[in-house]
Order: structure tokens, then C-alpha cells, then sequence
């Protein structure tokens, strides 16, 4: 089994490794949504759908078009808020990468929509983070790992098949560094410096 360097200080990334390759995994947002959000959502939801069948009962009462394009519009709210109750509710799953002999696939996870907005700025804000669509590629395909700065912000992504696919957003900047080098030596490129290209180095980093 290939080598990883060593992870650091209070990494959150988790390594599991079978006969078939290694999968890296953590937290695909930095926290889920609250308890008030979800008693609002089901809330409104509930009220919307009492508008809706009282709606329906006028309308078939007293005749008229009004209470039924109210219905249409209370049925997409509805669906809406369901939506992201969908999201408040459901188990998340971890962003991964999955590192086979000649195949690397990408997943970045699912939770609520709102926590995505993880990315830490040097000064301390927080900017939305847009994860890239799961993609499965060929060591082959994969052009190089880079890590870069826009905007203030880090990124670390790759290239493949004419697209580039950030990695990682959520992650520290040391955590994002050590995953670099994981990355550049499945590829096998030459180890290289992370910060040289962009990421800030911490003492004591084994990365």
C-alpha cells in the first residue's frame, strides 16, 4: 500500500483503505442546519397546506379561478419546502475521494445546502463554497493537481477531461495541504511545497 505522509494536527480527514485502493472522506460542510430552521420549515409547510384546502373549498363554494391558481402556487411552495427539509433531515454524507490503481472518483457529499458557505478566509470571512458534481476519471485523464488562490480563497482541485474539479473546500488549509501531496503522489508527480503554490504554511506542518 502506498505511503502517506503524515497527517496534521487535528486533520478530520478519514483513510480507509481496501485490497482495491483508498478512500479519503470528512465532513462535507462544517455544520448542519438548526433546530429552529427545521420546526420553521415544518411550520410553513403545514400552513401553506391549510391555505391550500381552504383555498380549494372556496373555490368549489363560491366558483371563481382565483382559489385555484392559489392552490397551484401553495403545491410548488409546498414542494419547495419539502426540498429542503429533505436536505435539514436526512443523514449526510462525507465529501470522498476514491483513489484506485488506475481510477480516481470523486463524490462531494451531501448536507444542507446553506452550510456549504465553509470557506475560511485568511481575515476570517466565510464565502459560499460550490462543490463540483461527482465525477469518476482514469489516472490517465487526470492532467495534474494544483492548489491556487482566487479571490483570497484557496482552492485545490485537478484537471481531467477538459474540466477542472475543486476538492475539498471545506477543508483547513493544512488539511487541504496534506491532501495535496496524497493526490500529487497517487498521480505520481514529484513531492512538492503546497504553500509555493498558493497555501499558507503553518510551523510545525509535516506536510
Amino acid at each position: 500500500m502506498e505511503q502517506h505522509p503524515e497527517m496534521p494536527t487535528g486533520c478530520e480527514i478519514t483513510r480507509t483503505a481496501d485490497p482495491r485502493g483508498v478512500t479519503l472522506s470528512w465532513p462535507a460542510y462544517k455544520a448542519g442546519g438548526t433546530r429552529l430552521t427545521r420546526w420553521f420549515l415544518m411550520l410553513w409547510v403545514c400552513a401553506w397546506s391549510l391555505w391550500c384546502a381552504f383555498s380549494l373549498y372556496r373555490g368549489l363554494i363560491d366558483g371563481g379561478l382565483e382559489p385555484f391558481l392559489w392552490a397551484a402556487f401553495t403545491v410548488l411552495n409546498c414542494a419547495a419546502g419539502l426540498y429542503w427539509m429533505r436536505h435539514e433531515y436526512l443523514p449526510p454524507t462525507p465529501e470522498r475521494v476514491r483513489l484506485e490503481p488506475d481510477t480516481l472518483r470523486y463524490h462531494p457529499g451531501t448536507g444542507p445546502a446553506a452550510a456549504r458557505s465553509c470557506a475560511d478566509l485568511p481575515d476570517g470571512t466565510v464565502v459560499p463554497v460550490t462543490p463540483a458534481p461527482a465525477v469518476t476519471v482514469s489516472k490517465a485523464a487526470v492532467r495534474g493537481f494544483g492548489v491556487d488562490r482566487v479571490n483570497g480563497r484557496q482552492r485545490l482541485y485537478f484537471d481531467a477531461d477538459g474540466r477542472r474539479v475543486e476538492i475539498g473546500g471545506c477543508l483547513t488549509e493544512s488539511e487541504r495541504a496534506w491532501l495535496f501531496e496524497v493526490l500529487r503522489g497517487w498521480l505520481g508527480q514529484a513531492a512538492g511545497r503546497p504553500w509555493e503554490h498558493g497555501a499558507r504554511h503553518q510551523e510545525g506542518s509535516q506536510v
